[in-house]
């Protein structure tokens, strides 16, 4: 009789630790598309006030001009000259130089 009693208290933990382990995975799911959710919400906001605010130039934080040339935008610094690409622009860059 003792050994019943010991083997339905083991599935009773069992059966506790299934739900609890049920309940921590189900939050950790919930955890996580909220992390998701505001990462995607962060990366529109920056997005957007990137595109708002415009680029500054890295050395002198003066407003960087967007200038297209043959076909490659470059944002270049009307104060110090300098000049930046992004990375499939440098590419296209490349290819037309190397095609020469």
């Amino acid at each position: 009789m003792a050994d019943e009693k010991d083997r339905f208290g083991e599935k009773i933990r069992d059966l506790e630790k299934a739900r609890e382990d049920q309940w921590a995975a189900q939050r950790d799911r919930e955890l996580l598309e909220n992390l998701r959710r505001k990462q995607a919400e962060l990366k529109s906001a920056v997005s957007a006030a990137a595109e708002t605010m415009g680029a500054l130039c890295p050395r002198c934080h003066h407003q960087l001009v967007k200038t297209e040339h043959h076909g490659i935008t470059v944002l270049s610094c009307p104060e110090d000259g300098g000049g930046w690409l992004d990375q499939a622009d440098l590419k296209r860059l490349l290819q037309k130089a190397g095609a020469r």
